[in-house]
């Protein structure tokens, strides 16, 4: 019976060193077929189970091998006690304390859990590639590096041209109110001096209309003064 998927990574160069990060890398990718079943079917099952064994050993050998733990930085942890049949066999004496095994333990839970909640988001982030992809798949069983790295940029090229997309939207519209807010400033200023020139008409119309007012009170007061000065007028002349 054939295999129902396999991972197989090869390195770009003849280098044998490894970072941390490369090492956490190798675990992000065989982790990737057990959260790709839990997104796309809800439920996970057996079939990644070499996946998970060597992301195991490879999480364990950055604690116990590569001294990458936190707490046994630079350190090796149980390189001797194998068994009678070579280094193969389980190891029949260990190097270090029930504690220590129980920290060994726990980190390996650990990273694993965070590497596994990380590639989870990530796939969940681009299931449209990963639905894709598994199509492509579908059809020609292998996928070589290039290929698959050539869908990914794809993918990003068009990430990159609808954001840039959105950003110019983003920016007209902030023209846009920008010039509406400036075209509100100039009705406003528009309207004051309306409003002003309004207030300056009414009070010179109110001025006109007090103006007839004021020129009958003023003769009607000459009016009076003379019939005053005529009535003494008449009163001297009667008096001789």
């Amino acid at each position: 019976m054939g295999a129902l998927g396999y991972t197989l990574q090869r390195s770009e160069d003849e280098s044998f060193l490894k970072s941390q990060k490369e090492l956490l890398g190798e675990v992000d990718v065989l982790l990737g077929g057990r959260a790709a079943e839990q997104l796309v079917f809800g439920e996970i099952s057996t079939g990644a189970s070499n996946d998970i064994s060597r992301a195991t050993d490879v999480v364990k050998s950055m604690i116990t091998d590569y001294g990458m733990s936190e707490k046994f930085k630079n350190m090796t942890l149980g390189k001797s006690g194998k068994g009678y049949g070579g280094p193969q066999e389980p190891e029949l004496v260990r190097e270090y304390s029930e504690e220590t095994q129980k920290y060994i333990d726990d980190e390996i839970a650990r990273i694993m859990n965070e590497r596994y909640t990380h590639v989870l988001k990530l796939l969940t982030q681009h299931k449209d590639l990963l639905e894709y992809i598994a199509k492509r798949l579908l059809e020609k069983e292998t996928m070589e590096g290039k290929e698959f790295e050539d869908i990914v940029k794809a993918e990003s090229h068009c990430e990159e041209l609808t954001a840039e997309a959105g950003k110019k939207a983003e920016e007209r519209k902030m023209i846009s109110a920008s010039a509406l807010e400036a075209g509100g400033a100039v009705v406003s200023e528009k309207a004051a001096s309306n409003a002003t020139a309004s207030n300056a008409s009414e009070n010179a119309a109110a001025e006109t209309k007090k103006k007839p007012a004021r020129n009958g009170l003023l003769s009607r007061i000459k009016k009076d003064k003379a019939e005053k000065k005529e009535k003494k007028a008449k009163t001297s002349k009667t008096d001789k």
